[in-house]
């Protein structure tokens, strides 16, 4: 009943609809699942490594980092990375050099309710043969500071620095993942808690391309973006730009953007995935309110190979922060969603 009271809040806050649209020709995209675990798992991010193995973050029921080799397959192999026992869940996920990567983690008391100064990052290096040894993963800094670690990304001019969305005190953190130093490198109105949300989530999802820091905010439903410079912070004369609202939204959660531009953006508790083209202009492009195709969708990221290039990988939550029809949940997913038509 608490996740369920959870959406109605959100409902509240969203425009109101009348009726759903009817999806343009040659939508709902193609999809298939790639795999999907037990009920209470909640993926919340992403990363496909050069390879093309997929690495998975796992918030619910346990911190964890997972990945799934060979996805393409009917009968991919999925693995447990490590298993992250100092806090309750892991969140966002970064190469910072060829195959080490920074995740994130930190304690809560229920969905959405974070534990403020419990959140830590560490790097995973799977370097070598032997990858699943607990030697490979290191604290990198514990950041007291923190509220809610969030979305998190790397630098692309300098991808051992990185940077971490902190939802509830909507800020953007820079952490030199060679050193554990850090400090903020954003502050705008535009990134903070919305008056009267249900949760304490500001900003979520960060991404950089060309040289633009996009993020959004997620109670706003609103995709914001700004120059930066190669150390993260705002460019010379640069301003921040509220690039789209999508005011069909109840609530946006993390994206991917595209080569083409195309920003892909993923709804979570009403179980869409929207597509918002460099115009501005969107449309729902999978799944529904009502439908499970990607209930709970938290996360996405294309495939790096030569035949996966178009295929957004989605990651999702089962719904466990607004089940379906109010009642519905199931475990968490990874969805391969077809682009090369669209």
């Amino acid at each position: 009943m608490l996740l369920w009271a959870i959406l109605l809040a959100v409902l509240a806050l969203a425009s109101p609809v009348h009726g759903a649209k009817q999806l343009a020709a040659g939508l709902p995209l193609s999809h298939r699942v790639v795999y999907q675990f037990p009920n209470h798992t909640w993926l919340e991010n992403i990363f496909v490594r050069s390879n093309g193995d997929l690495l998975v973050t796992v918030l619910m029921p346990s911190a964890a980092l997972i990945q799934i080799s060979d996805p393409s397959s009917a009968e991919p192999t999925v693995s447990i990375v490590h298993n992250f026992t100092s806090v309750d869940g892991l969140l966002g996920i970064a190469e910072t050099k060829h195959d080490v990567f920074t995740v994130t983690g930190g304690n809560f008391t229920g969905i959405g309710a974070q534990v403020n100064g419990t959140f830590s990052a560490w790097e995973v290096d799977l370097n070598g043969s032997d990858m699943y040894n607990n030697k490979n993963v290191n604290l990198i800094t514990s950041m007291k500071p923190v509220a809610f670690m969030n979305g998190l990304t790397s630098l692309p001019e300098n991808p051992t620095t990185v940077l971490i969305a902190d939802s509830a005190l909507g800020v953007v953190w820079r952490l030199d993942t060679l050193t554990g130093r850090f400090n903020k490198a954003l502050d705008f109105l535009d990134m903070k808690v919305v008056p009267g949300s249900p949760l304490a989530i500001g900003i979520n999802g960060i991404r950089i391309s060309n040289d633009t820091l996009y993020f959004t905010n997620s109670f706003e439903r609103t995709i914001y973006r700004v120059k930066i410079d190669k150390t993260g912070g705002v460019a010379m004369g640069a301003a921040m730009e509220k690039f789209v609202q999508i005011k069909e939204a109840i609530f946006l959660d993390d994206f991917a953007i595209g080569s083409d531009g195309v920003i892909w953006a993923v709804e979570n508790v009403a179980n869409r995935l929207f597509a918002v083209r460099p115009d501005g202009s969107y449309e729902v492009v999978e799944g529904g309110i009502n439908q499970t195709t990607v209930a709970g969708d938290t996360a996405a990221a294309f495939g790096r190979g030569k035949t996966d290039q178009k295929t957004l990988y989605v990651v999702t939550s089962g719904a466990q922060a607004g089940p379906v029809n109010g009642t519905y949940v199931e475990g968490g997913k990874v969805v391969a969603v077809d682009t090369s038509g669209y």
